[in-house]
């Protein structure tokens, strides 16, 4: 993140000019995890104007679809850091503002090179034909096709199916969005970050209705709880918390924000370090159980509590992150 890559496109007219030339005082590192509709989980640091991750409303915990086509992505993504900006390398070249890990890839092909290199990765990946001069996704190409490398053409020797799950890496180049890998440095296409250019959906309704979650992702409805959270905390923490007697924490979604109904085993859970809880995402629309009023009647009620006032204001319709007063 933030080296330079010299590499230029071979086709001029793809250069992207969607985002500036990054500055480490006006840019800001996002942390995500992104969640493949077939549970595939990718782990990604963006570079980011910080004006363009206000305007678009991001902050930690915000969830939103998110896909991209050479990672084969179709999911969801949630904030998990904004961190400040690394530091940015100077002289010729474009800046890398994307590094992507997908923990487990299942559909992935093998190139074996004249040269004896070998190349992995989905089988959507791009890599450019001198041939043809053109994009040819890793699937579509055979023994016998160049690919174009440090010293020129370089001849496939063989190409294979893993039938394997393994990890692939992959990074984002401002601009030109390419590449060298392997010691024959083979030129390919980058993937392409999601957030910009690749397409991004704030605060989409296609977040899961259950799953589980960071609670320090999820929002509070309130800012102050009973005391009883510290028993809650002890439990959780001894792992004698029962969820399937208590059910998940129902969070409802608000402005792009996850925002808890149960703000006590949402606050317990981070006193006792859980990485991820259960939740169910409520339809703000349906009724409240045991009530006439709706989910978001229920929500809003308990926004206007005179006891979740701060000088005098209500919370944001968003609600708050931070921990709430125990009481």
């Amino acid at each position: 993140m933030g080296a330079r890559i010299p590499t230029k496109n071979p086709r001029p007219e793809e250069y992207d000019f969607e985002w500036p030339e990054p500055d480490e005082s006006s840019w800001v590192r996002l942390t995500m995890e992104w969640r493949k509709t077939d549970g595939g989980i990718v782990d990604a640091e963006l570079l980011r104007p910080r004006n363009w991750v206000a305007s678009s409303h991001l902050e930690i915990g915000s969830i939103f679809k998110v896909f991209s086509t050479e990672l084969e992505l179709n999911g969801i993504a949630e904030i998990t850091a904004i961190s400040p900006c690394p530091p940015l390398s100077t002289g010729d070249g474009e800046v890398v503002t994307g590094r992507l890990v997908t923990r487990k890839a299942d559909e992935t092909g093998r190139m074996t090179f004249e040269t004896g290199d070998t190349l992995e990765g989905s089988k959507s990946h791009p890599i450019w034909s001198p041939a043809i001069q053109d994009w040819v996704p890793m699937e579509e190409w055979a023994a016998g096709d160049a690919v174009l490398g440090r010293e020129g053409w370089i001849t496939v020797t063989f190409v294979e199916v893993l039938n394997e799950s393994v990890p692939l890496y992959n990074i984002e180049l401002r601009g030109e969005h390419v590449y060298e890998v392997t010691q024959a440095e083979i030129l390919v296409h980058n993937s392409g970050g999601g957030l910009g250019g690749c397409g991004i959906n704030l605060g989409n309704s296609d977040v899961p209705k259950n799953g589980t979650i960071a609670p320090n992702s999820v929002n509070y409805s309130q800012n102050s709880v009973n005391k009883s959270v510290l028993d809650y905390a002890k439990d959780m923490e001894a792992r004698n918390w029962n969820w399937d007697k208590s059910g998940p924490i129902r969070v409802m979604l608000i402005g792009g924000k996850l925002v808890s109904y149960d703000n006590r085993r949402v606050f317990a859970a981070r006193i006792a370090g859980l990485k991820k809880i259960p939740y169910e995402k409520v339809n703000p629309n349906d009724l409240f159980p045991g009530s006439k009023r709706t989910w978001g009647e229920q929500f809003e009620r308990r926004r206007m509590d005179v006891r979740n006032l701060v000088d005098g204001q209500p919370l944001p319709p968003t609600g708050t992150n931070a921990n709430p007063k125990i009481i």
